[in-house]
């Protein structure tokens, strides 16, 4: 186990909030290395990091719509299977 690992033990928090904190830990670290590898400038990793932002609430904008979309269409067909 690591420091990070321990020290989330340690404030007990959820499983799911725990991988969450995590990825983002992973996925800031990944940054921060291809911007000290490839000798990045300031605004190009702010473009790459707002450009990657962008694209993740959009495909959860996307999965929340579909969900919503499947919800009320199974509504409506049990609605329907009422009336009949």
């Amino acid at each position: 186990m690591n420091a990070v690992t321990s020290a989330m033990y340690k404030i007990k928090l959820k499983k799911k909030t725990r991988m969450v904190v995590s990825g983002i830990a992973i996925a800031v670290a990944s940054i921060y290395a291809i911007a000290i590898s490839y000798d990045l400038g300031r605004a190009e990793i702010f473009s790459f990091f707002t450009s990657s932002v962008l694209l993740i609430l959009a495909i959860m904008a996307i999965a929340i719509g579909a969900v919503f979309t499947l919800k009320m269409a199974a509504r409506l067909i049990r609605i329907l299977a009422r009336k009949l």
